[in-house]
């Protein structure tokens, strides 16, 4: 009993050894194939590109180089990217400071309506988007309190690190019940 399936166990396994090895030589037979078929479109493509090269030495290759660097690459203009709107701007510095957008956007809204005005012509209160007082810009803030982004910027940060009181005491009325 334990020769007849000795037998039959090396039988099996030759047969696979054999399927395995006719296996692995069609492997080798499509792979050169492939490589010699990508030889021989190489070898046309050079061929039709510099068809001159071999009668003619490397004068007709110098030639044909100095004739693609002269070549002026016409480039489609960039279109400049759109502007930010005031709440694109809220959205990004919120995001950047750590600070909840809603609360972001109520407290710009409620205190300028999102627009980078003074809140009283000629007056030295609030000014910008956050509506922030001289003093405050200059010990808190850097850069310009009319731009926009610097504005926004800083008023996020302030948002962010909780100091809620340059606005809760003038429009905490209008944006507290819409958090």
């Amino acid at each position: 009993m334990k020769s007849s399936k000795y037998i039959v166990l090396r039988r099996t396994s030759s047969v696979g050894r054999r399927y395995r090895f006719r296996k692995q030589y069609q492997m080798r037979q499509r792979i050169m194939n492939a490589t010699v078929l990508i030889i021989a479109l190489l070898a046309i493509l050079l061929a039709i590109s510099i068809p001159s090269v071999a009668s003619h030495g490397e004068e007709p290759v110098r030639a044909s180089c100095e004739a693609v660097q002269s070549v002026e690459i016409e480039q489609e203009p960039v279109p400049e990217p759109e502007p930010m709107t005031v709440t694109e701007l809220i959205e990004f510095y919120a995001d950047k400071n750590g600070v909840d957008y809603n609360l972001a956007y109520w407290v710009a809204f409620c205190e300028s309506e999102l627009k980078n005005v003074p809140n009283h012509e000629g007056s030295t209160y609030g000014q910008g988007i956050y509506q922030f007082v001289q003093t405050t810009w200059d010990a808190r803030c850097e850069g310009d309190v009319w731009d926009i982004e610097a504005n926004i910027d800083c008023g996020t940060k302030l948002l962010g690190l909780g100091e809620l009181s340059h606005w809760q005491p003038y429009s905490g009325h209008c944006w507290l019940p819409k958090l």
